[in-house]
């Protein structure tokens, strides 16, 4: 099924006339700034840039990356990585400060999970679920 969606987000993307009038995409990254297992031999910040500039070259309406803050720990490079998707004019969504499991966790503490990761958001100009 995710090679499918795949495989149509990448026909729309890269032939524009194909999508009818009025079809509306949104190409979301989860779990930002660390976005998956790091390949060897290079860093978070070149992963993110490729991505971006991919998104970018291609003219990718509706970027949107979902930041777990919990991630950032201090580390000025995945700060650099969500600077990096706000200045490519991408916005930063709320996916909770902890990526916690909503299966496993109350409502209340979800909540408060997202609540959390507010302020790690605030502090990117496009950012924040509330915008």
């Amino acid at each position: 099924m995710k090679a499918l969606l795949l495989c149509g987000l990448v026909l729309i993307v890269s032939c524009p006339g194909v999508a009818t009038a009025g079809t509306e995409v949104a190409v979301t990254v989860d779990d930002l700034p660390t976005h998956g297992l790091l390949p060897r031999g290079t860093t978070r910040l070149a992963v993110a840039t490729t991505m971006i500039d991919a998104l970018r070259k291609h003219a990718a309406p509706g970027v949107y990356g979902f930041v777990n803050g919990g991630q950032l720990g201090g580390d000025p490079e995945l700060e650099a990585i969500l600077r990096a998707w706000e200045q490519a004019g991408f916005l930063l969504g709320n996916h909770t400060f902890s990526h916690l499991d909503l299966s496993r966790a109350s409502a209340d503490e979800y909540i408060a999970d997202i609540e959390r990761n507010e302020p790690v958001l605030a502090r990117f100009g496009r950012a924040g679920a509330s915008r």
